[in-house]
């Protein structure tokens, strides 16, 4: 649900720790990260800490966000099982969003990764293999999160880039061409960066760098299509 805003640019997982890697922070300490980019960005900085509990035989989910030490939302959901712990996630995310100013569209909240956990889980755990330089666990991960959901275009999408960065072309253009298929059930963001990996995997690199510059556009800071760009 953060993921469709196109107000807020959220970073977390992977993304979380290529912050830190550039910041010279650490993902475990949040809020002193938050403070090392609140030094070199302008742009609000807004921390959120979240937790799951075992709460009898479901769940207990909360978030708080804080903006440099000001309360900015704290609300709990409870998901009766595993079934229900991807909703219940997705409509604490959308009262946060409510909370920040910026209510996500009716029916949006529908919009999720994925509903199963374990597929989520795996695809988390892949970018942050990525990230960590180790592209066989990364695989073996993204792979994983297809089996769990075969229609979980983001993570077959990951799965084309990572091959495509290991110079498996075939391989990439096939899953990236897969993914292309569920265009239309992304977010904006995701939706550009796939846009822009399959054109530069089939050699369009004209029509790659024109959604790599639409999505600077809307989100200058993304590091990874600086580089797109500029390789």
């Amino acid at each position: 649900v953060l993921y469709r805003s196109t107000r807020f640019d959220p970073a977390a997982g992977a993304e979380l720790t290529v912050v830190a890697t550039t910041l010279g922070g650490k993902t475990t300490e949040v809020d002193a990260l938050a403070q090392k980019l609140i030094a070199q960005d302008p742009r609000p900085v807004i921390t959120v800490h979240g937790s799951i509990t075992r709460d009898g035989t479901g769940y207990l989910i909360a978030l708080d966000a804080q903006d440099a030490g000001r309360p900015r939302f704290s609300d709990t959901r409870r998901a009766a099982g595993l079934d229900d712990l991807i909703d219940a996630t997705a409509r604490l995310t959308a009262g946060l969003r409510t909370a920040l100013g910026d209510p996500p569209p009716a029916g949006s909240v529908d919009h999720v990764l994925s509903r199963s956990v374990d597929a989520v889980h795996a695809f988390m755990q892949g970018l942050q293999r990525g990230v960590a330089g180790d592209p066989t666990g990364e695989l073996a991960l993204l792979r994983a999160a297809l089996v769990a959901d075969p229609e979980f275009v983001d993570a077959r999408s990951a799965l084309g880039l990572a091959l495509y960065n290991l110079a498996d072309i075939p391989g990439a253009v096939a899953e990236l061409e897969r993914a292309m298929r569920g265009l239309d059930h992304m977010a904006e963001r995701p939706r550009l960066r796939l846009l822009g990996d399959y054109y530069d995997a089939i050699g369009k690199h004209s029509e790659a760098i024109a959604a790599d510059e639409q999505l600077l556009a809307r989100w200058p800071r993304d590091l990874r299509i600086e580089v797109n760009i500029t390789a």
